[in-house]
């Protein structure tokens, strides 16, 4: 009844390639290292170890246990699966499955991974928990008790070859935007009605030039989605460059992604940094420079055209009319200020 908890809600209590160095629990159990990304080709065996460590003051009876696992579309969460026949987690056996570990007492743990020979080039996913049972009196008393599960993604690909040659579309870019509550869409739509126009009446060129998004002031953030389409597991990662009305480059962000499982997808922020000043001049530009890292094809480039999106801060626009206002009542009344300068020159003079 406890394991089956455990496992039930193992998805609450971890988030992939998120385990840090040392995980540690409420009660003091770690282990390290963070996470194994593997290429093994079939028919070959992978011999490892992890550590771990008992930081609690009793003495704790630990179980080694596997489970598969796969991750949310969107949020890259993990999702934890039944084994089946097949299943990656037949691969693993431990030197010692079942130990007793002393307060502060460390341990190694001896694995090997055999991958089957007729197995089929992709990723597969295993995440290798450690299971404490407590003694009865640990859960006397009032008050919850934490059940302290850790554990270690295994990440594995494999291959026929250590470089296969590159697929050419490996992950896209599905979404590169601002988000919504940020946008003025009653705008957008306005000028979305005028592309149209133009369109008819053959301004192309000019239409072209229309497509863009209004915000009620500079974005806070822009949001990134990537899909990945290949058969392993990629971490995408690039830059984003900010260029001003004259098409000068003013400042760039990084994007450093998060892992994404084969077929998923996975959003990102990228937060707008207090470095980055925009001005306050007209409409900007933000173009994503993205690239992906393979444990199979090494670094892969993005194919196509760079995605890219251009914005008109609101804010700006009324500093400009603002300007606009000031100038023209300068320019109207400026013959209403000479003649009030040369009639305090002429008095000062006839003084």
């Amino acid at each position: 009844m406890l394991r089956a908890s455990i496992i039930k809600n193992l998805k609450y209590l971890f988030v992939l390639c998120f385990v840090p160095l040392f995980a540690r629990a409420d009660i003091g159990i770690a282990v390290a290292p963070q996470k194994f990304d593997l290429v093994i080709f079939p028919g070959e065996t992978f011999e490892g170890e992890i550590r771990i460590k008992n930081q609690s003051k009793i003495a704790l009876p630990i179980s080694v246990k596997a489970l598969p696992f796969g991750a949310q579309e969107g949020t890259g969460e993990m999702e934890f699966q039944k084994p089946e026949k097949s299943s990656p987690v037949f691969w693993f056996k431990f030197k010692k499955s079942e130990m007793i570990l002393e307060p502060e007492e460390k341990k190694i743990i001896k694995f090997e991974i055999k991958v089957p020979p007729e197995t089929e080039p992709g990723g597969y996913y295993v995440f290798v928990y450690f299971e404490p049972r407590f003694p009865s009196q640990y859960f006397e008393g009032s008050g919850p008790k934490t059940i302290p599960v850790v554990g270690i993604p295994f990440l594995i690909s494999t291959s026929e070859l250590l470089l296969e040659p590159q697929k050419g579309n490996e992950f896209e870019v599905m979404e590169f935007s601002i988000p919504e509550k940020e946008r003025v869409r009653l705008l957008e739509n306005l000028f979305g009605q005028i592309s149209k126009s133009l369109k008819f009446v053959g301004l192309a060129r000019a239409a072209q030039n229309s497509e863009i998004l209004f915000t009620k002031k500079s974005p806070s953030y822009l949001l990134v989605k990537v899909k990945n389409n290949d058969i392993y597991h990629l971490k995408p990662f690039g830059t984003i460059s900010f260029y001003n009305f004259f098409g000068k480059k003013i400042g760039e962000l990084k994007l450093k992604g998060e892992t994404i499982l084969p077929g998923k997808s996975r959003e990102f922020k990228v937060n707008l940094s207090d470095n980055l000043h925009l001005g306050i001049l007209g409409k900007f530009k933000a173009e994503l420079d993205l690239k992906a890292q393979s444990p199979v094809r090494g670094e892969i480039n993005l194919v196509g055209k760079r995605p890219s999106l251009s914005f008109f801060p609101l804010s700006n626009f009324y500093f400009l009319i603002f300007t606009i206002i000031i100038l023209t009542i300068g320019y109207l009344g400026r013959r209403r200020i000479k003649l009030a300068l040369k009639v305090l020159i002429w008095k000062k003079t006839k003084k």
